[in-house]
């Protein structure tokens, strides 16, 4: 296995299956130039002699590199600890699961430990350690809905105050922002956000379906975790109310995040959201929490930069209690054969959910999430069983599992 940063950018990879975005090429060549896919086509129709700089894919299946939205911390590292060779080597680590590009997701805090968030997010985006790209900060609160904050503190959440959060979208880090929008001044924050270019998720919300549709019709086009830490029907009286859960699923324009670690969501509520939405309309997020790459069964451990405990459990991350989930541990890589297997082998559809529809919402749909001409050589190859073999960020190799 290597993970040298400075390994050679391929000029070609051949002898590769190809996930583009309307169709699967069965065997094909894609070449990289300048950090940019240069070109992809068939095997016959890229029959120039093989170069020095060519890497063999041995027949793998090569995907848009994934981008995780939904991201806490990993190898024993929680981002809010706010320790730079700690998000240093979360960037080294995601390409071993095919992560590309990924939001460093911060817990619902006080004002000054966003802006130190903010402020080392940018730093790291602008030095742009090896490995996967920091694309942006999401923030996982602070305006939730304390009756569904989940993991998040209960002192930290509370009603947007535009005074407060301004100079976070104004300092264009902020990439996404899950929010509560029934909380008082939400709907503010939501038109805030559209003309801050920062993707609003609904989330942590009690609101009712009618809610999900009439937000949707004010720009809401995502939300956070479906099915976890949201209200669904429920019957009141001789009736049944519809919640969040089924706004969402029948709100055409709002997309979809779903964790796919087996816990959060069941296969049969997959398999309902990706009816509903189709494979445009889900991104697949890990939620990954520090225990992601440094399981430790039994030991309770601080996450979210406050005093509040995590445990993992039979492989699931929960509070000390064990009941409630708390994050994932699991990185894209690792969830990428499940999903692949409850959408039926559907190639395509998987790469939309774990790239190209991610990219398309945080406005990067133009560069990334996608294998065609001119996109950022971000990519992933699989092998037959669907584990990551080598991935490649900006045209640079950054991982290679060790061949026979």
């Amino acid at each position: 296995m290597s993970t040298d940063p400075h390994a050679a950018s391929a000029s070609r990879i051949l002898n590769v299956r190809i996930v583009t975005p309307d169709r699967v090429i069965p065997l094909g060549t894609v070449t990289l130039r300048d950090g940019r896919i240069g070109s992809v086509r068939s095997q016959r129709e890229a029959a120039a002699p093989r170069a020095g700089g060519d890497f063999d894919a041995r027949g793998g299946t090569l995907m848009p590199g994934f981008i995780d939205m939904h991201f806490h911390g990993a190898l024993g590292h929680d981002t809010m600890d706010l320790d730079a060779d700690s998000w240093r080597a979360i960037c080294g680590f995601l390409p071993r699961h095919g992560v590309t590009g990924f939001l460093p997701t911060a817990s619902a805090a006080d004002a000054a430990g966003i802006a130190a968030y903010l402020k080392l997010a940018g730093e790291i985006m602008a030095e742009s350690p090896a490995g996967a790209r920091v694309l942006g900060v999401h923030l996982e609160g602070p305006y939730l809905n304390p009756v569904f904050r989940g993991m998040h503190p209960m002192t930290h959440c509370r009603p947007p105050d535009p005074a407060e959060y301004t100079p976070w979208l104004a300092a264009g880090v902020v990439r996404r922002m899950t929010a509560s929008l029934e909380v008082g001044g939400a709907e503010r924050l939501l038109a805030d956000c559209a003309r801050a270019g920062v993707l609003l998720s609904l989330g942590h919300t009690a609101c009712l379906a009618n809610d999900v549709r009439r937000w949707a019709d004010l720009g809401l086009r995502h939300a956070t975790h479906l099915y976890n830490a949201m209200s669904r029907a429920e019957k009141q009286g001789p009736v049944r109310v519809c919640g969040c859960v089924e706004g969402v699923l029948t709100a055409r324009p709002v997309a979809a995040e779903i964790i796919g670690d087996g816990n959060h969501v069941p296969e049969c509520l997959f398999r309902i959201a990706a009816t509903c939405k189709g494979a445009d309309g889900v991104t697949i997020g890990s939620d990954s929490t520090l225990f992601t790459g440094a399981v430790r069964e039994g030991v309770p451990m601080r996450y979210g930069g406050s005093t509040q405990e995590v445990v993992v459990r039979n492989g699931r991350a929960t509070s000390p209690d064990g009941s409630a989930l708390i994050g994932s541990v699991a990185p894209l890589g690792a969830m990428l054969p499940r999903v692949v297997g409850w959408l039926d082998g559907d190639l395509l559809a998987a790469a939309r959910m774990f790239s190209t529809s991610a990219a398309r919402l945080m406005g990067l749909g133009e560069r990334k999430g996608r294998i065609a001409q001119g996109c950022d050589a971000d990519l992933v190859l699989l092998d037959e069983h669907l584990q990551v073999g080598a991935t490649w960020v900006g045209g640079v190799r950054c991982f290679l599992q060790a061949r026979e």
